[in-house]
């Protein structure tokens, strides 16, 4: 729902849980290792293999840890106007302790919706995650840090960009003796390999210069564990 409201596209859709929250999943929906209902006689069975749920690719990471939560209470809103909405600024003022990026902060006067912070409490002000207010937030609403968690993450393909290349390299190449281009079948990256001959022994480098991005990050969802 989050990602239908925020008009994110339909396909391209990816959720990835947490190591408790696939557990879960594999306890509690049976049908997924039957295979009159999900359709597959060895996904789940043979190979713990999750693949497409309702339109989601489905994955785990262990790498999806506990978050924990600042240490700020007692904020209340001091925006003079409020907070319009789409609004992601948030002044605050009379509480104490942090609001780090990445907690979930609720408003007193909407309790239909949680937020994410995206940039931590500083200078008397934090920011929220896009799309920012769903509701106009009233100056001197109170505001609550939501309790730790492990995330679980929905998002689609838009949201989240990875720009990878070759390392550049100087006019006529370095000292290798040797290089070449590999790329890899399943991830579609190319990397370059490269031999260096050295005293005793040959020095073999696999190298590749990259960046990440979240140019979309109202398509990205936490669902919290």
């Amino acid at each position: 729902r989050i990602l239908d409201d925020n008009g994110a596209p339909a396909s391209g859709r990816a959720m990835v849980l947490n190591s408790a929250a696939r557990a879960v999943l594999e306890g509690k929906h049976s049908e997924l290792f039957r295979v009159n209902e999900a359709g597959d006689a060895a996904a789940m069975l043979r190979e713990r293999a999750m693949r497409r749920l309702m339109g989601f690719s489905m994955g785990y990471s262990a790498g999806l840890t506990l978050h924990t939560k600042g240490t700020g209470a007692s904020y209340l809103v001091n925006n003079g106007s409020g907070i319009a909405i789409g609004g992601t600024t948030v002044a605050a003022d009379t509480g104490s302790g942090t609001i780090l990026a990445g907690d979930v902060v609720t408003f007193a006067a909407d309790s239909a919706n949680k937020y994410v912070v995206g940039t931590a409490l500083s200078g008397g002000s934090f920011a929220l995650n896009k799309p920012g207010a769903q509701i106009v937030l009233p100056d001197n609403n109170a505001m609550t840090v939501g309790n730790s968690y492990t995330p679980n993450i929905g998002f689609t393909q838009n949201a989240i960009v990875l720009a990878a290349r070759v390392p550049a390299m100087p006019d006529g190449g370095d000292s290798a003796d040797d290089v070449m281009l590999v790329t890899d079948p399943v991830s579609g990256l190319t990397f370059q390999v490269a031999m260096y001959r050295q005293y005793r022994r040959v020095k073999i480098e696999v190298s590749l210069a990259w960046g990440v991005g979240t140019p979309k990050p109202e398509h990205i969802s936490l669902l919290l564990g």
